[in-house]
């Protein structure tokens, strides 16, 4: 879970900085060369708030992907529509007030001046971060259907090595 997690999050810092017009060898392995060697058309301050704002995308993207993954492995071989927060015997109403909470921490991690300046942190544009719901819809399709594999085939190698 934790390496598609990490690389959702770089897709989208990536995506970042490449919709912003530098290349990915310049903001990669560049070190303290970042920006002048290859060259890129901004200042080191502009720099320096591009830099605050890409690392906001990776932290929100990462917060955001926690979403499914709570979803996901809430249970080993139950599926989501089976054992679901809202009704039932796995009911669970306070996760949505969590999820609230934490995209209010990340809207006012991201969005307020102060903690821009405190945080280094930077407005984060919604586009940045819709890749996360793509590739957590993705990962939640995948457990689910290795889920439904699981209670189909309960003595198979995937059930074996299913947690």
């Amino acid at each position: 879970v934790g390496n598609f997690e990490c690389f959702t999050a770089f897709f989208c810092f990536c995506y970042y900085w490449i919709d912003k017009g530098v290349p990915f060898y310049s903001f990669m392995f560049t070190f303290e060369k970042f920006g002048t060697d290859p060259l890129t058309p901004y200042t080191t301050d502009e720099l320096l708030l591009m830099t605050n704002t890409a690392q906001s995308v990776y932290y929100c993207s990462m917060c955001l992907f926690q979403f499914f993954n709570f979803f996901a492995t809430r249970t080993r071989y139950l599926s989501i529509l089976q054992h679901n927060p809202v009704w039932g015997k796995g009911q669970n109403l306070y996760i949505f007030g969590a999820m609230l909470i934490s995209i209010g921490i990340q809207l006012l991690l991201t969005q307020i001046g102060w903690f821009n300046r405190v945080f280094g942190t930077g407005p984060v544009p919604v586009k940045y971060v819709m890749p996360t719901l793509g590739f957590g819809m993705l990962w939640l399709i995948i457990d689910e259907l290795r889920k439904l594999y699981v209670r189909k085939y309960p003595r198979s190698f995937i059930a074996r090595i299913a947690w």
